[in-house]
């Protein structure tokens, strides 16, 4: 029998302003925002793995 793992709760991440990205380059810009999108889908998956042990 496979035993329920907990679910964390996320972190709470930062915001930081648009304006405040201005000075990037947009090479950088790009960067972060791949980067987060991938951070947050890779989030979304090891949630639904916890989530398939209820």
């Amino acid at each position: 029998m496979q035993e329920s793992l907990p679910l964390p709760d996320r972190p709470t991440l930062p915001l930081v302003p648009s304006d405040e990205m201005q000075c990037l380059p947009d090479e950088a810009y790009e960067g972060l925002a791949v980067r987060d999108a991938t951070l947050i889908k890779h989030v979304e998956r090891l949630e639904d793995i916890i989530k398939s042990t209820h």
